[in-house]
């Protein structure tokens, strides 16, 4: 709606717009109708599993807005397709990219974004496939572990890091002492845990995480915890996270799960 209104009325901030014009309100129902099928296209995609999915969703989020918008626009706007980290602009026979000459701060950040899920999907290698992740929610501080999807057994994990032994030495952030590889994953804690299902990941990747954890790690709450040890194995396999809190990135892969991923709608800035 916002895109459609700036498109209408040649400004983006919405409290210059003309709201008495028929102009502004067609060009914001034509925007939400087309945001609505470009993103919910994107994010089937994205959701699918498939090879590439991150870029393949970029593609077609992009190029269904693009012909959209041209069309409500009455061919005003150009018709081009993103790929994460380039672009084609078909009306122009132009291609566009991360960090060409005359670029915008936006535009670069656009394909900068697009280039972070041309990543991914390398990352996530060409049989991409799914793990569980694990969140225990008993208390403030919780806990985090990656295991393979329906795993019943509470000490068979992929990543699940814990101090051994614990103590109240783990508040101290300048405290680095050993930990395991082999903390209860919490799999069987009935309400007590969350769990979510990480699709479109490299589970090999995963698996060589945790065991280079198995040979030895030091542990510490706030740089080298459960927390941050999943979320660190899962942007290495694909799923970029953010490992601040277990709530916080269960909440992200949940997003996930769904098609809420930010970097798929990186095209918004280049287009």
């Amino acid at each position: 709606m916002w895109q459609g209104g700036s498109l209408a009325n040649g400004t983006m901030n919405p409290f210059k717009w003309d709201y008495s014009s028929d102009k502004t309100w067609g060009y914001m129902a034509g925007g939400a109708v087309v945001g609505a099928a470009s993103g919910g296209a994107a994010n089937a995609v994205a959701t699918s599993g498939m090879l590439g999915a991150n870029t393949a969703a970029i593609m077609t989020g992009s190029f269904i807005n693009s012909v959209g918008t041209a069309i409500y626009t009455g061919g005003q706007t150009d018709v081009s397709v993103s790929f994460g980290v380039a672009s084609y602009n078909f009306d122009k026979n132009e291609w566009g990219y991360l960090g060409k000459r005359g670029n915008s701060a936006i535009q670069n950040m656009g394909y900068g974004l697009g280039a972070l899920a041309n990543v991914s999907d390398v990352l996530a290698g060409f049989k991409p496939g799914e793990v569980q992740l694990n969140t225990e929610n008993s208390d403030a501080i919780g806990h985090s572990a990656l295991t393979k999807v329906s795993e019943t057994n509470p000490h068979n994990s992929l990543v699940s890091v814990g101090p051994d032994p614990g103590g109240k030495w783990i508040f101290n952030p300048f405290k680095f002492k050993n930990g395991t590889n082999d903390w209860k994953n919490y799999v069987n804690a009935g309400d007590d845990v969350l769990k979510v299902g990480v699709e479109g990941v490299n589970l090999e990747r995963i698996a060589n995480y945790g065991a280079n954890l198995n040979k030895g790690v030091k542990y510490n709450l706030y740089f080298s915890s459960c927390v941050n040890h999943t979320a660190r194995a899962l942007t290495l396999a694909g799923a970029p996270a953010i490992g601040i809190h277990p709530f916080i990135l269960h909440s992200q892969m949940v997003l996930r799960s769904v098609g809420f991923r930010p970097l798929l709608y990186s095209y918004y800035f280049n287009q």
